[in-house]
């Protein structure tokens, strides 16, 4: 991506601006995961639970669902960075300029990553308390939605879709985000609920309570 933003003669603010915005998106997944990470003996619930469910089919789960599937959907939601790279190498006075649109995948970007932030250190602070463990996170952003880190995740590709639609035209650019709500709504938050709804009893008040991923206007009555 550097080496696209430098091997043209007209800078191309456009993707500047979405590779700060991913590069800041990166900084935070990698430093969450960091400060989480519990040595390499540690294995991730989802993981265990599709290897009880599946047996000896596991390592073609492992392979297809675990290693392959993830590394294709980002690449589908890479492809704004493909496209806006094309674009300006082929007509660069059009492609670098902004246009008040901009500002729409802008707002949404950053304020993505910003619930992102603020949903992961809410709860870790939240987690690192032994006396929740049976409780149910239910306040600051987690109040809003019962996912709100999805959420912002789900923003993050929307903005890199809007602007790679803004800057080549292309519905490509939308491929990635389709594919990323796709995958949050049908099988992250399901499997994410269903383990809460098994394991905490307030979790059913809860998950009655606060809607899934887009915010109330109004507060539900408690």
């Amino acid at each position: 991506m550097v080496c696209w933003l430098i091997s043209y003669d007209v800078f191309d603010a456009r993707l500047a601006l979405i590779l700060l915005l991913t590069t800041l998106w990166a900084i935070r997944l990698t430093h969450n995961w960091a400060r989480g990470w519990q040595g390499l003996e540690h294995v991730d619930w989802r993981y265990v639970d599709l290897r009880t469910k599946t047996g000896l089919f596991f390592p073609i789960v492992d392979f297809l669902g675990i290693q392959m599937l993830p590394t294709v959907l980002v690449f589908i939601g890479c492809l704004p960075f493909w496209l806006l790279a094309s674009q300006t190498g082929s007509t660069p006075n059009s492609a670098a300029m902004l246009i008040p649109a901009d500002l729409i995948w802008l707002i949404i970007g950053f304020s993505a990553l910003w619930l992102e932030f603020r949903a992961d250190n809410v709860l870790r602070a939240f987690s690192q308390n032994p006396d929740n463990a049976q409780q149910v996170l239910d306040y600051d952003v987690w109040s809003w939605c019962r996912h709100p880190n999805y959420l912002g995740e789900i923003g993050f590709w929307l903005a890199l879709a809007i602007a790679g639609y803004i800057g080549s035209g292309s519905l490509y650019a939308w491929a990635g985000f389709v594919a990323m709500v796709i995958l949050f709504i049908g099988i992250s938050i399901p499997m994410i609920d269903k383990r809460q709804l098994g394991n905490k009893s307030k979790y059913a008040a809860y998950h009655e309570r606060v809607p899934s991923l887009i915010p109330r206007m109004t507060r539900a009555k408690e």
